[in-house]
């Protein structure tokens, strides 16, 4: 009879561990189906709005091409509502309120495009946008009525000890292009080296910076600048071609070294020669 008890006590306690086992699978099982739907709902949601923001900014587009700023200004700003990382669309925002003659809207709108452009890894690396965005916004404020506040105001950010480098050195780049636009060659050479010092590996910025000396007719102060360039980007055709107007023949010459390649010799001194494991020194002589 012990024995028998014994035997239905296994299986009852068997049982109450088969219980909550499976009830726990089938816990785990839900909770995971869950977090997937969740997951594939957020990536949806996400592909949706991004795709209304590029419906938008389609419009926006037609509306433009038949000179209809006001209506392409409000699909512009529409497609950066729903996707505020957006920043061709914050661009092209600027562009109409600029035709419009409405200041303070399209300094807005070109700075936005500027910030969103941090905002994601293709904006960060599109460095080509960027230099037309700057264009814009420092032509704009070359000629708008509140340019000595915005240049106040863009000094101010860009000595800021709590901007980052690369902001700060963005930040002197369009006042330089500011500056430069007004014909003051002196502050905009400041506003270039100061922005040079916190971005020295920046190719856009030194390219800019070595053309614009040339256009002055500083050859000998332009070419660190052109050098420094090339070296960034051997390949680039205007800086190859203002290089040799200066003087200077692009070449791997004007390479850093690190960059060059690497001889066969290793340096430094030559390694010890090892023999096979079936040869052996010769004996010193006696």
């Amino acid at each position: 009879m012990k024995k028998s008890g014994s035997s239905e006590s296994v299986r009852r306690t068997g049982a109450s561990f088969s219980g909550p086992t499976l009830a726990g699978s089938v816990f785990r099982g839900c909770v995971t189906a869950v977090a997937a739907a969740l997951l594939m709902g957020s990536v949806l949601g996400c592909n949706d709005v991004i795709g209304r923001s590029h419906v938008s900014r389609e419009a926006g587009m037609k509306a433009f091409d038949a000179a209809d700023y006001e209506q392409a200004a409000a699909a512009f700003m529409d497609a950066t509502r729903q996707n505020p990382r957006d920043y061709k669309s914050f661009y092209m925002a600027g562009q109409c309120y600029e035709k419009l003659n409405l200041e303070q809207k399209t300094i807005f709108s070109y700075k936005s495009a500027l910030n969103a452009m941090q905002s994601t890894e293709i904006g960060r690396g599109d460095e080509e946008f960027k230099g037309k965005i700057i264009d814009a916004l420092s032509s704009y404020l070359a000629r708008a009525v509140s340019r000595e506040a915005e240049i106040e105001a863009l000094v101010q950010s860009a000595q800021r000890l709590d901007v980052a480098p690369q902001r700060a050195a963005q930040d002197w780049v369009v006042l330089a292009k500011i500056y430069a636009n007004l014909g003051d060659a002196d502050n905009a050479i400041d506003a270039y080296n100061r922005a040079s010092l916190l971005a020295p590996g920046d190719f856009n910025l030194a390219k800019t910076y070595g053309l614009y000396l040339e256009s002055l007719a500083q050859p000998r102060r332009a070419e660190p600048y052109l050098i420094r360039a090339y070296q960034l980007s051997p390949e680039d055709v205007d800086v190859a071609r203002a290089l040799r107007r200066i003087g200077v023949v692009p070449g791997p010459s004007l390479l850093n070294q690190a960059d060059l390649a690497r001889p066969i010799v290793p340096e430094g001194p030559l390694p010890e020669l090892k023999l096979f494991p079936s040869q052996t020194p010769p004996a010193p002589r006696q």
